[in-house]
């Protein structure tokens, strides 16, 4: 991967030493077991229907088990095949990608996007025109999160202009800011300098050499045929059920349907020298300077002994107990994966679930290397511990959802066609139920009153899950109504056309 100037710094570091990685080793017995106990003792304590965990320890695969069943109320039970989304873990076989184009001379990262990407030509900032693929690698490109375009129902090349003309939020490279987005522009980078699909060049450039036959870059609700693939939960009330999701194009930031089996590869490959039974896949300096770092991160609830957080090419960074710890999780509607690792212990551990934002990964990924790997204090309790943390979580997002309130809106007030030129249309108009909001070819939420605002009920249980409903507020400025749309963290705003 040609680094541009951090390359003279990165060939001093030695390549690891591993000898070529065969698919699947012998692993000791007993370690075998006491990994499987402290998973099956940590699964039994969560409200989650399914896990599938894979664990590596020194270039061997020391488990792969499913736990739980495919679907509530259903008998089909998980195993190390079973399918499931993995989200944004996909960004690392994204970036594993992009080194393997710079390998081979085709693409710096160090210069500008625009180079690569039109659509960077014709930013709405000069410091956006400049941004390099690091910059977008490693969310530092200053724009927010605009997630509502997966809904839009635009082509991929429309959705990056209408990002490219945000207004940041940030100056270029001044602090972390995680966007979806860039991602696809990198597929597209790989699918241009490549002549291939990004979808094509994962399964054919990745998959199909390490063996990861059951996997595929399809994308949300697009799993390899025949497969028994999970279905994705959530929590319902106090319950947990199945969600409704609309399925998704595959693309750099979220389209790999992949099984524990499978990702035991992926661990293997990621914590080797970029071979694989003897044939280089990628120069081994790739994988290392995927693991340095880029940006600094606020440490979160997923690092509880960590005194800094950062972000490499496409993996988190921190550190625990003086120990260096990489790591990539995914969360969508109903899902939540993690790839987790330990390079100086060479131990990886990958966790899928269908649930929606759950914690157990993390405790799982603690209490293995507890096991395997013990640091230089006792091992604690991380069932509790992040039980704990996600019910403190949950509870403070729960208090601030809005609830629709007593009476009605005025139609006259919420009635029409609000536009935004990064977004495009959000329709309000009467429905069977009061007035309902449309957004794109699927999302649809009903409206009620909140004082003033309103408030948006999403009608999709997978956008309420991961949202819960948003407020709608009015504002006049210059004498332009404007509707502003909370959706997450992201405040969006239109203006009335019609």
């Amino acid at each position: 991967m040609r680094l541009g100037r951090a390359v003279p710094l990165l060939c001093l570091v030695s390549a690891l030493a591993a000898a070529p990685l065969l698919a699947r080793q012998a692993a000791p017995a007993a370690a075998t077991q006491d990994v499987a106990s402290v998973i099956d003792r940590t699964f039994s304590a969560w409200n989650v229907p399914g896990a599938s965990v894979a664990v590596v320890k020194d270039g061997q695969v020391l488990l792969t088990k499913g736990y739980g069943v495919r679907e509530i109320g259903k008998p089909g039970r998980v195993d190390d095949q079973t399918i499931f989304y993995t989200a944004s873990v996909t960004k690392t076989f994204t970036v594993t990608a992009i080194g393997m184009l710079g390998d081979e001379g085709r693409l710096r990262i160090d210069e500008p996007v625009a180079k690569y990407l039109p659509a960077f030509s014709a930013a709405n900032t000069e410091p956006l025109r400049q941004a390099t693929l690091r910059d977008l690698i490693s969310h530092r490109t200053g724009l927010p999160r605009a997630d509502l375009l997966m809904f839009s129902g635009l082509s991929e090349d429309e959705v990056l202009a209408r990002v490219t003309r945000i207004t940041p939020v940030a100056p270029l490279r001044s602090r972390f800011t995680y966007q979806n987005q860039m991602y696809l522009g990198l597929g597209q980078i790989i699918s241009r300098l490549s002549g291939k699909s990004w979808q094509e060049f994962i399964e054919t450039r990745l998959l199909a050499p390490l063996g990861m036959a059951g996997s595929n870059a399809a994308g949300l609700g697009h799993p390899p045929s025949g497969a028994p693939g999970a279905v994705p939960h959530a929590l319902s009330g106090n319950s947990v059920a199945p969600v409704e999701y609309v399925p998704r194009a595959p693309y750099g930031a979220g389209g790999v349907n992949t099984s524990a089996r499978d990702l035991g590869r992926w661990l293997q490959f990621e914590l080797g020298d970029g071979t694989w039974n003897g044939t280089k896949l990628v120069a081994p300096q790739v994988l290392q300077a995927m693991q340095l770092p880029n940006t600094i991160v606020q440490p979160t609830i997923w690092t509880p002994r960590s005194t800094f957080m950062l972000y490499g090419l496409g993996w988190f960074l921190s550190d625990d107990l003086g120990r260096k710890v990489v790591q990539h999780g995914g969360n969508g509607e109903g899902w939540t994966a993690l790839v987790w690792m330990l390079p100086q212990e060479k131990l990886g551990v990958a966790v899928l679930t269908n649930m929606h934002n759950t914690l157990m990964p993390w405790a799982i990924a603690h209490a293995v290397a507890d096991t395997v790997a013990p640091g230089p204090v006792p091992a604690r309790d991380w069932t509790a511990h992040f039980l704990s943390a996600e019910r403190a979580r949950d509870t403070a997002a729960a208090k601030q959802r809005p609830q629709p309130g007593a009476g009605k809106l005025d139609p006259g007030r919420w009635v029409g066609t609000w536009t935004s030129p990064i977004y495009g249309d959000v329709l309000i108009g009467a429905g069977s139920d009061g007035l309902e909001l449309s957004y794109g070819p699927n999302l649809r939420a009903t409206i009620g009153p909140l004082g003033d605002d309103a408030v948006a009920t999403w009608r999709r249980s997978d956008i309420l899950a991961v949202v819960g409903p948003s407020m709608l507020r009015q504002a006049t400025r210059d004498g332009v109504a404007r509707l502003q749309l909370v959706l997450g963290g992201d405040t969006l705003e239109f203006t009335r056309s019609r």
